[in-house]
């Protein structure tokens, strides 16, 4: 099936390469993140955290699960497969960009390297998806009112002037599980795995029964164990998935 992705990243992703129909050759793809409620943390109080402090995501307001997949970089690596999955390319990569200004940069072959910028807000890659997936034109995407000639944007217009854009690593000091990275691509139905075990380990961590330390631990623990998994099937594939989830429940 076509795919019109409405995630932040994939749509920038999408909007850099000039949506399916006209996609460039490229040579590296790159997705940014906010960095969590830890970015600025003291590395060693980190480990000792507990869900209320993760809970407070420095950007946004967003369900639990994935305030705290933020606060670890899991989200970015579930992200990281995404884009492997629709854009069929494993030179992908994440900074944070504190801003949450530039979603997205693609560096083609030329070596020139472009970049989305736009306030985040999710109407832009809805209506988008709308309009190409219904194969509606591109005044669609406008808003004309009977007093102006000059249509209205999607959304609020970013005030980009006298701002400090900058792209940081993602240091594996503060998020150990970006380790898994380079592990997920190159073999991506890991991803299976990271799922389950995280799955589980968030649940329990903002029941506090664990530590961030420890919540982290367990999924680098379950990723290691089940780290050769093969499936076949739809009933291989929920049978693995029930595995995981059971060993990290052993491990809690």
């Amino acid at each position: 099936s076509k795919i019109i992705p409405i995630d932040s990243e994939h749509f920038s992703l999408s909007y850099l390469l000039g949506f399916p129909k006209t996609s460039r050759p490229f040579r590296n793809l790159y997705i940014t993140a906010s960095g969590g409620a830890f970015r600025d943390m003291d590395l060693n109080e980190i480990p000792h955290q507990n869900a209320l402090n993760a809970l407070k995501h420095p950007n946004w307001q967003m369900g639990k699960k994935i305030t705290i997949d933020s606060a670890t970089m899991v989200n970015k690596l579930f992200e990281i497969l995404e884009a492997y999955w629709l854009f069929g390319n494993k030179n992908i990569d994440a900074f944070i960009e504190r801003n949450s200004h530039i979603h997205a940069l693609v560096e083609f072959w030329d070596g020139s390297v472009v970049a989305h910028f736009a306030n985040a807000n999710m109407q832009l890659p809805i209506a988008y998806a709308i309009q190409l997936g219904l194969g509606l034109p591109e005044s669609f995407l406008h808003s004309f009112h009977t007093n102006k000639a000059i249509p209205d944007s999607i959304i609020s217009q970013l005030d980009f002037q006298n701002k400090n854009y900058q792209l940081q690593k993602i240091e594996s000091a503060r998020y150990p599980l970006w380790n898994l990275k380079s592990v997920l691509l190159e073999n991506p139905k890991l991803g299976l795995v990271l799922n389950a075990a995280n799955e589980i380990a968030v649940e329990a961590f903002l029941q506090d029964s664990i530590s961030f330390g420890t919540m982290t631990q367990i999924v680098q623990d379950s990723m290691q164990t089940f780290n050769r998994i093969h499936f076949k099937n739809k009933e291989e594939m929920i049978a693995l998935d029930q595995e995981v989830r059971d060993y990290t429940r052993r491990k809690l």
